[in-house]
């Protein structure tokens, strides 16, 4: 018989196999429980996870049930160059190791440099306010602002006072400077030639020279008039008139009993009327007359109106040596 001649495979399920034993030796393993379970490893893509075959459901098919592995193991093989397992799955991972997690970064140190299991990096946490940091200034010369930046320690303090020390109400003649380096607080002037308030505030009678308010009184300028002059002389007990053209010009503030510089000038001259009345007075008539001496001293008043100037009797010497008297 030609059948006869022929080798056939036919597989037979013996009875009493539980579907996992089935599962397995219908897949090439072992015909047990092992088998199954090394047939549900076969279909695993990751090492992230196990898989065991399950026939709890009596006669029915077997199913492969996965489940992860611990968080951590390392399947760099999967994901190149560094990967490890998180909740089943291959995870790349963007540190390596802890030191990498360090930025370096100023002000940002706490709580950083530490690479989690996961893989990636804890966010650093910022520095409190006030640590100190290099703010590219000195080692230990910027403070952290609480934000992660380091500010040099001028921007972190209070600004400097504008007033320079000693000098009070002159802070528009005066501009505050900080060093950063150290915060010292410095002055430097500024604001030359503007108005500033030297008797008060708003009183805006003051200019700022080199950082210091100085008063700027009103121009008194030039004023000018005659000044009627009653002089005495050697020949008779009359007065002898004398009127003076007499010109002012203060060159500088004036500052209350303090010496001030100014101009005087003018011109004077004896009347003809006096001249004429002189000739029956003096023997042999006048020819001319001399003014042995003329003294002018320009004074400051308060404004409140003319100040008359009178003879000072003690001053006057019979004789040539002083022919007028002018207090």
């Amino acid at each position: 018989d030609t059948d006869c001649d022929k080798t056939k495979v036919v597989q037979v399920n013996c009875p009493g196999l539980s579907p996992c034993a089935a599962l397995g030796d219908a897949n090439g393993q072992t015909a047990d429980q092992a088998g199954g379970d090394a047939h549900c490893t076969t279909l695993l893509t990751t090492v992230c996870e196990t898989s065991v075959c399950d026939d709890s459901g009596g006669a029915g098919p077997a199913v492969c049930v996965d489940t992860a592995v611990g968080n951590g193991l390392d399947c760099s093989a999967e994901l190149p160059p560094l990967a490890d397992c998180q909740a089943g799955v291959c995870t790349s991972q963007s540190c390596p190791n802890d030191a990498s997690c360090d930025s370096g970064a100023e002000c940002t140190s706490i709580f950083g440099g530490i690479c989690q299991v996961s893989g990636v990096c804890l966010p650093e946490a910022n520095d409190p306010l006030g640590t100190t940091c290099d703010d590219g200034l000195g080692p230990l010369s910027g403070e952290c602002d609480g934000g992660g930046t380091c500010i040099d320690i001028c921007t972190a303090n209070p600004a400097c006072p504008d007033d320079a020390p000693g000098i009070p109400n002159h802070s528009v003649c005066t501009a505050a400077s900080c060093d950063p380096a150290n915060g010292a607080c410095s002055q430097a002037p500024t604001n030359n030639g503007g108005v500033c308030d030297f008797s008060g505030p708003a009183s805006a009678d003051g200019t700022c020279a080199t950082g210091v308010c100085i008063f700027t009184p009103p121009d008194c300028g030039t004023t000018s008039g005659t000044v009627p002059i009653g002089c005495t002389n050697g020949v008779t007990s009359a007065q002898s008139p004398f009127p003076n053209s007499l010109t002012v010009t203060v060159n500088e503030p004036v500052f209350g009993s303090t010496a001030f510089t100014a101009d005087a000038s003018g011109v004077g001259a004896f009347p003809q009327f006096f001249l004429d009345a002189a000739q029956a007075t003096v023997p042999g008539g006048v020819r001319s007359a001399i003014v042995e001496g003329f003294n002018a001293t320009v004074a400051a008043n308060n404004g409140s109106g003319t100040i008359l100037l009178q003879a000072d009797p003690s001053a006057v010497t019979p004789g040539l040596t002083q022919f007028c008297t002018f207090p």
